[in-house]
């Protein structure tokens, strides 16, 4: 008996290399297919979402298109922010000031610019009437309107309540001699020799307000709070003139200026005569937050002050017309 050499069968180990293979060819090609696919790119067109499939009746799946969305695509350029477009509103324009001369005789003029009521007081305003600001003060308007010093006849007193002007060779002072109460007395010099004795009663400001040489002539402002007055070469001219109140005298070309008031009413006295209009009020003060906008002397050329008449608001200026005199030294 011959013994046959048995052989495993060949068909199951061909079908395990064959599953092996067909499984390794699988993988080789799923992982290529995955390195196609790495880094995908972020696309600018708007984004489309897949169609959701939903069952129908007969129990097969259909599926229902969504519309694009419509979010737009992300930008690294930033847009402006667009605004509505508008056009400023143009600012008014102011009303043109009316200025007016009132009075010419050749050496000087007296003009008039009538202000808004809002306007009254605004020193501001004196270049868009006159084409030039009130000249600032210097110390030359100081001279003109006296040297103060302090009063021998008062060593106690802690202000120069004296002052001093020049005609030529002589001095004259008006001085502060005596205080009796609420009385104070002054007294008007020439080289030391007493001419005129004034009193006045007590107030919160200098009563001597002025001692300035007017064409040779010596002229002192006393403020007395119940008769302001001007002395001139020692004679009260508001008793001379009768009337209530003499203000703020002052030489242009050498020709006295000063403010009267007459039963109630101002006016502006050139030379001796009354030019212009009569006011109701002029704004005169000696004190306070007023004095800013009293009557401003200036440069011995220019005559500055605020006034009204009925429902008319006024800055107004006596000035020498001649072009080359801008400051005239005493």
């Amino acid at each position: 008996m011959h013994l046959t050499k048995q052989h495993a069968h060949p068909t199951s180990f061909d079908s395990r290399r064959i599953l092996l293979i067909l499984f390794t060819l699988t993988m080789l090609s799923l992982g290529m297919t995955g390195c196609k696919k790495a880094g995908p790119t972020i696309s600018a067109q708007p984004s489309v979402t897949a169609p959701l499939p939903t069952p129908d009746r007969s129990g097969a799946q259909k599926t229902t298109p969504v519309p694009p969305s419509t979010t737009p695509a992300l930008t690294s350029t930033p847009q402006p922010l667009l605004l509505p477009t508008s056009k400023p509103l143009p600012s008014p324009s102011p009303a043109p000031l009316s200025v007016t001369t009132l009075f010419d005789d050749g050496r000087v003029e007296l003009l008039e610019c009538q202000v808004p009521k809002a306007g009254y007081h605004q020193w501001g305003l004196a270049e868009a009437c006159f084409g030039r600001p009130v000249p600032p003060w210097t110390p030359e308007d100081r001279k003109r309107l006296g040297e103060p010093f302090h009063s021998p006849e008062q060593p106690s007193a802690s202000i120069d309540d004296a002052l001093r002007q020049y005609i030529g060779q002589d001095r004259y002072e008006a001085r502060l001699v005596e205080v009796d109460q609420l009385d104070f007395h002054y007294m008007l010099f020439k080289n030391d020799q007493p001419i005129y004795k004034i009193t006045g009663f007590f107030t919160t400001y200098d009563m001597n307000q002025s001692l300035q040489n007017v064409g040779g002539h010596i002229v002192w402002e006393f403020a007395d709070n119940r008769h302001p007055t001007i002395i001139i070469d020692g004679q009260d001219r508001r008793k001379t003139l009768g009337v209530e109140a003499l203000y703020t005298p002052y030489g242009i070309d050498d020709r006295l200026v000063f403010i009267q008031k007459r039963n109630g009413k101002y006016a502006l006295v050139y030379d001796g005569e009354p030019i212009g209009p009569t006011f109701d009020d002029v704004t005169i003060g000696y004190c306070c937050e007023i004095a800013a906008y009293t009557v401003q002397r200036r440069g011995g050329t220019d005559y500055w002050f605020w006034a009204r008449r009925g429902d008319a608001y006024d800055l107004m200026l006596l000035r020498e017309k001649s072009a080359s005199s801008h400051d005239k030294s005493p």
